[in-house]
């Protein structure tokens, strides 16, 4: 995917309805340079802004809280971030009194993984570079 992909001239790429070679004149089939810089914006943009995170565990669970949820605020701070992930535990015990379930909550500013977006494939009908 961020490899540059040239075709030498004189190059085969295919075989014509008489059965003739067809070559090709070379040149860049792939270059990866607009997407690497649009990585490095979007990465630039994300990581150069002030960010907040915000974790919280709980003993209970809060109702309504989703993913992609906005948090405003936290014990009277401002903090504008999105939650990002929740991770509730269950203890799986034989017990009368087991310990109560936990509800952690991790929200974020900026979600932004550089890494993830690289390892993105796309069709080649979707891949137009102007």
């Amino acid at each position: 995917f961020l490899s540059l992909v040239y075709i030498a001239a004189e190059t085969t790429v295919g075989i014509d309805t008489d059965r003739e070679l067809e070559t090709s004149d070379g040149g860049v089939l792939r270059n990866p340079l607009p997407t690497l810089q649009a990585l490095c914006t979007i990465a630039h943009r994300s990581m150069v802004q002030p960010r907040r995170n915000l974790r919280v565990n709980s003993g209970r669970i809060i109702p309504g809280v989703q993913v992609g949820d906005m948090i405003a605020s936290h014990n009277a701070q401002t903090c504008d971030t999105i939650v990002q992930e929740i991770v509730i535990t269950t203890p799986v015990m034989e017990s009368d009194s087991p310990p109560p379930m936990q509800m952690m909550l991790n929200a974020s500013t900026h979600s932004v993984d550089v890494v993830s977006l690289m390892g993105r494939v796309p069709t080649p009908q979707a891949e137009t570079w102007r």
